[in-house]
């Protein structure tokens, strides 16, 4: 049926007028562009922030909220139509997907969270354990033996971030020299201890700093160390936990186990899709095996990877970028190999 439906939506054209500079507008601020005196009768957002229920609100003050919304709608489409026209369909079955929701099994989140908890809370344990092994404390640059560092450092292991930027640069490269915790106490090595992979400098850093070096993804998978397992693992069950296991939970509690992630059009610079509230895009593998199919439905998983270059390709028609396109070739690694000397896909970082 919506294949069949003209769509017009006045957020989406000002964004695409504006090559994305204007985001998720306003109608208040769209009329107010265009010249079109409109106000509001009803702070309807503001209201249900408050905890005022839909169901509460008199039928008179929301019949004149809507008359008042579709006819300001009727003046800005006909300002619009002036001017260009777009392809909109996309908002149709977007708006579906969001109605729809996704249906989270909740055994299944449990344990998956029960996991990935776990796991944060064990390896900020071993970074822990490594940072009482290796480091001292120091004050007014006298370090304190180590005895007194293992008596102190209960009352002052929680100023410590383990996998703070400071510290695994600390770590990892003795920048900073000192690691400042607070404003008395600073963390140094033990006598005798070095940073644990000096190596890395020449390779990875190349001016020096005081407030660290950035340990990403280049210099982790450069290290196949106990101490770089233990850094992804700690970012990715952490990553798992806040962005979608907690923000499902939230959602799942008051939506009866169904997550309604909002899917944004008009929020990215490149005219990407967006999801947030909470997010139901680039999902890992153990979170996508949370969610079912309600019924006699089905749950379909799309992936829009090298989408740029499939639009290339198919509007060049070039037969070599079709031909690896069909081969499953990373189209980004191939152009960079050829214009940047890329050497291996690992080089794209």
């Amino acid at each position: 049926m919506w294949t069949k439906i003209k769509v017009w939506d006045t957020m989406t054209w000002q964004y695409l007028h504006t090559g994305h500079e204007d985001k998720f507008i306003s109608l208040e601020a769209l009329c107010s562009k265009y010249h079109i005196n409109f106000k509001k009768t009803l702070d309807l957002g503001a209201l249900l922030a408050n905890g005022v229920r839909m169901q509460d609100i008199p039928e008179a003050d929301l019949r004149a909220y809507l008359q008042g919304d579709v006819k300001v709608l009727r003046d800005v489409y006909q300002h619009q139509n002036k001017h260009a026209t777009y392809f909109m369909d996309y908002i149709i079955p977007l708006a579906s997907m969001e109605l729809n929701g996704l249906y989270v099994d909740k055994a299944k989140w449990h344990k998956s969270f029960m996991w990935n908890d776990a796991e944060v809370l064990c390896q900020e344990k071993r970074m822990q354990d490594h940072i009482m092994q290796t480091c001292c404390w120091i004050n007014d640059n006298s370090p304190i033996v180590p005895s007194d560092f293992t008596d102190t450092v209960g009352l002052k292991s929680k100023y410590v971030k383990a996998f703070s930027r400071r510290t695994l640069s600390f770590l990892w490269t003795g920048l900073p020299n000192k690691l400042p915790i607070t404003n008395k106490w600073q963390l140094g090595f033990k006598s005798g201890f070095i940073p644990y992979y000096p190596t890395l400098l020449p390779t990875h850093f190349k001016n020096p700093t005081n407030l660290g070096y950035v340990i990403d993804d280049p210099v982790l998978q450069a290290d196949t160390s106990w101490i770089s397992s233990c850094v992804q693992r700690h970012r990715h069950a952490s990553k798992v936990v806040s962005t979608y296991l907690t923000p499902f939970w939230e959602s799942m509690q008051c939506q009866d186990n169904t997550v309604y992630p909002k899917l944004n059009t008009t929020t990215t610079n490149t005219g990407r899709l967006s999801s947030s509230s909470p997010n139901g895009q680039n999902i890992p593998p153990e979170v996508r095996n949370l969610i079912q199919a309600h019924g006699s439905n089905t749950v379909y998983e799309i992936d829009f990877k090298q989408l740029e270059m499939v639009a290339v390709a198919c509007v060049a028609q070039c037969p070599d970028m079709i031909a690896a396109l069909n081969r499953g070739d990373d189209l980004h690694y191939l152009s960079g190999k050829t214009v940047m000397g890329w050497n291996t896909p690992s080089d794209m970082n």
